[in-house]
């Protein structure tokens, strides 16, 4: 659990503090108008994109998409918390934020307080336990794990970067040092370092002469530990790894993030490795945005936290078969957060590490630079999975190579491919789209929305709460035309505490997409036609001031356009018509699909008259429209 810090703390946190202010202790900017522009700090650029609004506190960038508010600046920029966040802009306006957990209930207090003291106790075990383990591998440069790394080649330089360590021989070692330290049996048990034998009643250390990695969190704290055997013939595991604990969560740690994401940023693409020794080797490579899973295999959580400081990964598994297995979940994992994603291909039993120590840097570059395109890689994979010359053969990797295309969010990148691939398996184009349709299908949950329900899907974050809203069914195509159309009436709709007045009348709200956003749309025309206009902004905002804002949503709130009311009317009525115009012509697609494929002439002719129906309705409605502009 954070630490709570009162809603009203933090806005008058961010009404003292003025953004430009402090974003220029980190960037250079200047005046351009009402707004000020500097180069984007979180992509490499020549031509300054990044803006940043002093009226609303926020930054966006129009090169890479990055937007958000002061706190958001921090942690991407400096890799804190929010409540790190917070604090350090309160101290910097001179706002105090109360030591207290007063709004909490008493039992909740109770909870805060000690859930507090576990982990600050947890950080500083860690902390000491860590520094105990490398000066046991520095200072005695003579035992057997020294000599081992020795012999693999990593300097004393390198041990000392990734704080690697020795746990001693022994079965209370650590458990010997709490006590010296003070620190209570329980908490060396609770911080994972030890283990009690319920049967024999006994506890003893979990790590005895391995080799150590600490795993730090992004902010370089140390939160866990890796032990490697250095025995050819050993008896437990190859490797043994901290239990999770209530700072250490396997899916939301990547190894070594904190030294690469620095390194991530200025190349503007990472890697993703297999283990730490290869993050290690890539590192002494030269390629320090070398990051690593731990102790799990990679998941969302963790594509998610690389998709804050690039748009771009390079998958670097084992050449060997798990390697290959993972590798295809990892390209899965990056797909579905909108990430670009390349393959390394290292040869067959080998990995970063045994190439960087026997062939050195070059052979590490040469590979690198020569990642091919994950689709590509999909399509070598499947090739060992079916007979490439056997018609039925070909078939099943094309339609496993899709499996995997359908979860590219973007639509334009998304059909590139599968145009990509049927050419190069020389399939009707049509024959491949039917295909790709029926995963995209599969993949999406549609769910209806009712009264006090919203629809959950996982690229976007919904804002309303408490909202009623009619029952709607996801439509899978968005036209790219309604998608700019909700933009520009989303920022009139904030500029101007008329216009979601007309919008609730004129624009039916079950033609509303279901994308951030239309959420957004939908939120501004409630609290306008609630009364509450003048707020409409900064809820917006606070939805998103301590998590990973939409770059689309930031994109709307940083545009300044201003328009003449004569223009600002004919931009309304035209992307309101877009709306309806597009919506009505999609489900007439749908019921001419339905009418190709009922299975029976009573279902035929429902679907006919419905068809028909609507039919007539776009036919009117476009005649209307028309009518209405030339009134005008």
């Amino acid at each position: 659990m954070s630490q709570y810090i009162p809603n009203e703390i933090i806005d008058e946190i961010q009404e003292r503090a003025n953004i430009v202010d402090i974003l220029n202790t980190y960037i250079t900017l200047k005046k351009v108008g009402s707004t000020w522009k500097a180069c984007c700090p979180f992509h490499n650029e020549k031509t300054p994109s990044f803006v940043v609004t002093p009226s609303k506190g926020i930054y966006h960038c129009f090169g890479c998409g990055e937007g958000g508010n002061i706190f958001r600046f921090l942690m991407n920029h400096e890799g804190m918390t929010f409540v790190e966040a917070v604090k350090q802009i309160a101290g910097q306006v001179g706002v105090v934020i109360p030591e207290t957990t007063r709004n909490l209930s008493p039992e909740k207090q109770a909870e805060y307080k000690k859930k507090k003291s576990q982990k600050d106790k947890m950080f500083e075990i860690h902390k000491e336990v860590a520094e105990f383990y490398n000066k046991g591998l520095i200072n005695y440069p003579n035992t057997p794990i020294a000599q081992y790394l020795q012999q693999r080649g990593i300097p004393l330089d390198i041990q000392k970067k990734f704080q690697l360590g020795v746990s001693p021989d022994s079965w209370s070692a650590i458990l010997d040092w709490g006590k010296d330290k003070n620190y209570k049996e329980k908490d060396i048990l609770e911080a994972g370092l030890a283990i009690k034998n319920e049967e024999k009643d006994r506890v003893y250390d979990r790590f005895r002469n391995r080799l150590m990695f600490p795993i730090w969190d992004e902010k370089g704290a140390v939160i866990a530990f890796s032990a490697r055997t250095i025995e050819k013939d050993a008896k437990g595991a190859k490797y043994v790894n901290s239990p999770e604990t209530p700072i250490f969560i396997k899916s939301k740690v990547l190894y070594a993030l904190c030294l690469a994401k620095k390194a991530i940023q200025k190349t503007e693409f990472a890697i993703l490795c297999e283990g730490q020794l290869d993050v290690i080797a890539m590192h002494r490579a030269g390629f320090e945005n070398s990051v690593s899973s731990q102790g799990t295999a990679f998941c969302e959580k963790q594509a998610f936290m690389l998709k804050r400081y690039t748009t771009k990964v390079y998958v670097g598994f084992d050449g060997d078969a798990p390697g290959q297995k993972s590798t295809v979940r990892a390209i899965d994992e990056l797909l579905k957060v909108g990430l670009q994603v390349k393959v390394i291909e290292f040869p067959e039993g080998k990995d970063p590490d045994d190439l960087y120590k026997n062939q050195g840097v070059e052979i590490i570059e040469n590979l690198v630079s020569q990642a091919i395109d994950f689709s590509d890689f999909l399509i070598k994979y499947y090739s060992t999975k079916f007979d490439i010359s056997d018609p039925f053969g070909k078939i099943s990797i094309v339609e496993n190579a899709t499996k995997h295309l359908a979860h590219i969010k973007d639509k334009l990148p998304r059909e590139e491919h599968y145009a990509q691939l049927a050419d190069k398996f020389k399939i009707d184009e049509n024959e491949l789209f039917k295909i790709a349709n029926k995963e995209r299908e599969q993949q999406y949950v549609i769910e209806e929305r009712s009264n006090n329900h919203k629809q959950i899907k996982k690229e976007t974050l919904p804002l309303q709460q408490n909202i009623p809203l009619d029952n709607r069914a996801r439509i899978i195509h968005i036209s790219p035309k309604i998608l700019d159309a909700e933009k520009k009436l989303l920022k009139l709709s904030l500029s101007h505490g008329t216009v979601g007045h007309r919008l609730a009348e004129e624009l039916p709200h079950s033609m509303i997409t279901h994308t951030i956003i239309g959420h957004a749309l939908e939120n501004v025309i409630l609290m306008t036609t609630l009364g509450e206009w003048e707020f409409a902004e900064k809820r917006l905002l606070k939805a998103f001031e301590n998590e990973s804002p939409p770059k689309e949503l930031f994109e709307v709130l940083s545009d300044t356009t201003e328009y003449e009311h004569e223009k600002q009317e004919k931009i309304i009525d035209d992307c309101i018509m877009t709306i309806i115009d597009e919506n009505l012509n999609e489900e007439i697609k749908q019921l001419m699909i339905q009418l190709r494929t009922a299975e029976n002439e009573e279902l035929k002719e429902n679907y006919r008259q419905q068809y028909v129906k609507k039919r007539e309705e776009l036919i009117l409605f476009r005649k209307t429209h028309k009518q209405h502009e030339y009134s005008k």
